[in-house]
């Protein structure tokens, strides 16, 4: 397997992890991993490094769950006892068909599901991403985006840069 592979592997591995940790030992709230074959693929990457490495990804992870946990509610509360939030690492193959989430969190009683892309350190990042200036459909496609696209994700985004410009982050 490629170094960057296996790399990307753990690291998936080590926010699925966390989302169990953070969010399992919340009273009422019914946590489960789905342990398919990309799980077990994931944790056989995270357990082959040293553990002085394994702790860099789940600190890294972390972060990125505490950022996740407290903008979205219903990762951990639950509406009803049989309300099992369930994890679940996804199959490269499903990146093939357009699919780039990496982890999946499913409430099926709320039917409801996020996703989450994890990039470690993976020429990915640099693709290109959706903003409030370029015209994607345009650019992917051939086929420009509406006004009425624009002027509806236009409030999104300048929420984001008012979020971001409090953490030096950037949006373009």
């Amino acid at each position: 397997m490629a170094d960057q592979t296996k790399t990307g592997k753990a690291f998936e591995y080590a926010i699925l992890r966390e989302f169990y940790h953070r969010l399992s030992p919340i009273e009422g709230n019914n946590v489960i991993i789905i342990k398919k074959s990309p799980y077990l693929t994931a944790k056989k990457c995270f357990d082959s490094f040293p553990k002085k490495e394994q702790e860099i990804y789940l600190l890294n992870a972390s972060a990125a769950i505490n950022f996740l946990i407290d903008i979205e509610p219903r990762l951990s509360h639950s509406i009803e006892p049989q309300d099992t939030l369930e994890l679940e690492i996804l199959a490269d193959k499903a990146g093939q068909s357009g699919d780039v989430r990496d982890i999946l969190a499913i409430r099926l009683v709320q039917k409801w599901e996020i996703g989450v892309s994890a990039k470690n350190n993976h020429k990915a990042v640099k693709h290109s991403r959706l903003s409030y200036t370029i015209d994607f459909g345009k650019k992917w496609f051939g086929i420009p985006c509406s006004d009425k696209y624009f002027s509806e994700i236009n409030p999104i985004f300048n929420y984001l840069l008012k979020f971001c410009s409090s953490f030096s982050c950037l949006i373009s």
